[in-house]
């Protein structure tokens, strides 16, 4: 898979952001944020811009439509995370943009 600079990863969030808003805001974080570049994955985490209106469906969906597809749900990273003994409970799917890997981390 290809890696990811600071370019590529924020023109994927801003387009993405433009999508989600005003109910879901994005961040970057993970090595893009913090080297610049990453030739792993993007980590981007989603966040609603309240808690009272959360509609996962509707973020699936909008992604999906951005043209990502989603490699791993959220059981399955679990699943692998157990393997390695952690109990981790975050929600972090992995995706697919352009072949090249997302990990999105779901804040509620």
């Amino acid at each position: 898979m290809k890696g990811w600079t600071v370019e590529d990863a924020l023109a994927l969030i801003c387009k993405l952001a433009e999508e989600l808003a005003p109910h879901y805001h994005l961040g970057l974080a993970g090595s893009v944020l913090l080297k610049g570049l990453s030739r792993n994955d993007l980590d981007i985490i989603v966040y609603p811009a309240s808690t009272e209106s959360q509609d996962k469906d509707f973020v699936t969906k909008t992604l999906t439509e951005a043209g990502l597809s989603r490699v791993h749900d959220r059981d399955v990273v679990q699943q692998a995370w157990r393997k390695q003994g952690s109990n981790d409970g975050k929600h972090v799917e992995v995706w697919e943009y352009e072949g090249k890997k997302v990990d999105f981390f779901f804040l509620s």
